[in-house]
């Protein structure tokens, strides 16, 4: 009797034991946060807020990586604020709902450009859209989405002259050069244009190459900055990029 019991006492403790051990191998991994998070312009980078000022005086939903700038462009004064009030996800879907205050009637504000913005982050899941909508009408926050930017992540390069190439789906002509507007400027305290060369490359009539005229600056941050304007749409390309130490 005695042995019966104690093999059947050894019998649970194994079988519990495997089962914990086989529950802890099957628990799924925990969600990643997929919420709205607000962050402060301090908070950024310094290639993150060449980005915000940019985006934030371009009516639109501008990315960068994980990072959103939902702006209401140029305002005249004070009055006008953007605010976030909630998000929702249906599915494959995430709505972020935002509030644009406009001057109440009768108040004086003091008159000076203000570009209402909100700054936040988000890693959304795999196949997830996100859409702005008007908290007040449920109608997209952007109705026409006639400028559009792509802000690409940092290059390095040690090469004091480093030229730097534009493409373009069509061959560019010397009127089609025209529609371009490109600058290198360096960042800082003050910012700074630097001179540039424009050349369409003459092997491939695709291609402009930005050629420096003075050298880069080791340990400055530039931004070189292509806008392509068309009566239907203007199209910003900005890459940032840093020169090191040569080698």
């Amino acid at each position: 009797m005695r042995k019966f019991f104690l093999v059947l006492l050894v019998s649970i403790f194994v079988s519990t034991s495997a089962s914990s051990v086989f529950a802890e191998e099957i628990k799924p991994p925990p969600a990643e946060s997929t919420q709205f998070q607000l962050v402060h312009e301090a908070q950024l980078s310094d290639v993150e807020k060449a980005f915000f000022k940019i985006a934030k005086e371009h009516k639109g939903v501008h990315k960068f990586g994980s990072l959103y700038v939902i702006a209401a462009g140029p305002k005249p004064n004070a009055g006008y604020r953007l605010t976030f009030e909630k998000q929702e996800q249906l599915f494959e879907q995430m709505n972020i709902y935002v509030k644009h205050t406009t001057p109440e009637p009768g108040r004086s504000y003091a008159q000076v450009i203000v570009n209402p913005s909100i700054i936040a982050r988000i890693d959304l899941p795999p196949y997830t859209t996100l859409s702005v909508l008007d908290a007040e009408t449920k109608k997209p926050f952007v109705e026409e989405d006639n400028f559009s930017l792509d802000f690409h992540t940092k290059k390095t390069t040690n090469l004091p002259r480093k030229g730097w190439t534009i493409k373009s789906d069509t061959n560019i002509t010397k009127s089609e050069l025209e529609n371009y507007q490109i600058s290198v400027k360096k960042l800082g305290v003050m910012e700074k244009e630097i001179p540039i060369i424009l050349r369409v490359d003459k092997k491939n009539k695709k291609t402009i190459k930005v050629i420096p005229r003075a050298p880069y600056e080791p340990g400055a941050l530039y931004l070189l900055e292509s806008v392509y304007t068309t009566k239907q749409k203007t199209k910003m390309t900005v890459l940032p990029f840093e020169m090191t130490d040569k080698k």
